[in-house]
């Protein structure tokens, strides 16, 4: 569980206790419902949003909702809202697949600029290069299918040889693959 999706169901929780505290005429296992957003906070979002819409339709409807009850609802709906969109989201990957290095000023000179890639600190074993006199160096692709850069992973640039350059830009290029 991410801290997300802690201060989610810490903010939904909290508020509907509020809620159900403020409103004695909703049945005695209302916190019930505030308490199953600890261990089941999807379905516990669900009945929170669906208790508040409920209540909220029921007072308008009797002439008794009132801006502040009005304003409570709202919070609790989107509380509800906010759990289940942290709760989620999709695990998604990234595929490296190719390299382009561009100098915009200086050429490397007296041998290439050589580059390697880390991924969450580790040093990966291909070697990228601008070439000697050059500016730019194209896509180079990456060696066998990609390499593949899971969520929330680090991924940076070492410079290996700089062979002088200056303004050096490295693009990676990536696929984006939804597990």
């Amino acid at each position: 569980m991410n801290w997300m999706t802690k201060v989610a169901i810490l903010f939904g929780r909290k508020k509907f206790e509020e809620f159900a505290q403020a409103n004695p005429e909703l049945p005695d296992d209302a916190l019930a419902v505030a308490n199953t957003l600890d261990t089941h906070s999807v379905r516990g979002a669900v009945a929170l949003i669906l208790g508040s819409l409920a209540h909220a339709a029921d007072n308008v409807l009797r002439g008794t909702e009132t801006i502040d009850q009005l304003a409570t609802h709202v919070l609790l709906i989107l509380a509800g809202l906010c759990i289940i969109w942290v709760r989620h989201q999709f695990p998604i990957q990234h595929v490296l697949d190719y390299v382009e290095i561009r100098a915009d000023g200086d050429a490397p000179s007296g041998g290439p600029l050589t580059v390697q890639i880390l991924i969450g600190g580790a040093l990966q074993g291909q070697v990228f290069s601008l070439d000697s006199a050059s500016n730019y160096s194209g896509l180079i692709a990456v060696s066998g299918s990609g390499l593949i850069v899971n969520a929330n992973t680090t991924v940076a640039v070492k410079l290996v040889s700089g062979s002088q350059a200056s303004d050096v830009t490295v693009t990676l290029h990536y696929q984006k693959v939804i597990l």
